[in-house]
């Protein structure tokens, strides 16, 4: 059973072609792993801008506390958040087309706040006391944050195991090769001439002036006439 088995390990070492095999595969996995690929991902900016407004009002007279544009200019997400500081006062806020787009509804000391607007358009906060009071001061503390995406494409080897592969199998087949010529006596290109063919060989009993009035066509090898001119098998000329 042992024997069987180092007997297909020594067919398999001694067999060129599998060794060149197993190096052109692996060279061909070399050069699939360096070849460039590239690549992109995603990235996330974030951007943020302070802003503080004061303003005074009257008590029943709506009021514009403060004026915040949100520009359109590659942004993907805004955001308002901040804190509103006043006494018996109602605060909403407006777009460009008047609508209300947050009511934030009664304070009375300190608020805060946070909403997500759209790009590319104005907000007005809007103030009215609510209370008895002739004139109450009202400020806000606020942050505006947006962010946008943008893609970053690079360049980079993705392949770095089918170059790791690649370069086992050369090495396997590098040394499958050595040892192959080993097995081999080290003349693994040695050249043997081809034995001459058949019908050129002699047959026992047929050697050249072996019977009697004939002679072999040195063209076909055939036995003629021994005072044949041309050869009557192959038209050889034999006699000049």
């Amino acid at each position: 059973m042992f024997k069987r088995k180092f007997y297909y390990i020594d067919a398999f070492m001694k067999n060129k072609n599998i060794s060149q095999f197993l190096i052109i595969i692996g060279i061909i996995l070399i050069i699939i792993g360096f070849i460039p690929r590239q690549g992109s991902e995603t990235i996330k900016k974030e951007n943020v801008d302070y802003k503080y407004c004061e303003q005074n009002v009257l008590y029943n007279e709506p009021v514009e506390i403060c004026n915040i544009y949100i520009p359109s200019s590659n942004y993907f997400y805004a955001e308002i958040s901040g804190t509103i500081y006043g006494n018996g006062i109602q605060v909403w806020v407006l777009n460009s087309k008047n609508k209300i787009v947050v009511n934030l509804g009664y304070v009375n000391g300190e608020k805060d706040f946070t909403f997500e607007v759209s790009t590319g358009d104005t907000y007005r906060f809007m103030t009215m006391p609510y209370a008895s009071a002739f004139m109450t001061k009202v400020s806000i503390d606020m942050k505006i944050t947006t962010w946008n995406y943008y893609t970053h494409y690079h360049t980079y080897l993705p392949y770095a195991g089918l170059i790791f592969i690649g370069l086992i199998i050369f090495i396997i087949g590098i040394i499958l090769a050595i040892l192959s010529r080993e097995k081999r006596g080290l003349q693994p290109y040695h050249y043997y001439p081809p034995p001459p063919p058949t019908h050129l060989q002699p047959r026992v009993g047929e050697e050249l002036g072996a019977v009697s009035g004939q002679l072999r066509c040195p063209n076909c090898g055939r036995l003629i006439p021994s005072d044949s001119v041309f050869c009557p098998y192959c038209g050889a000329r034999i006699r000049y």
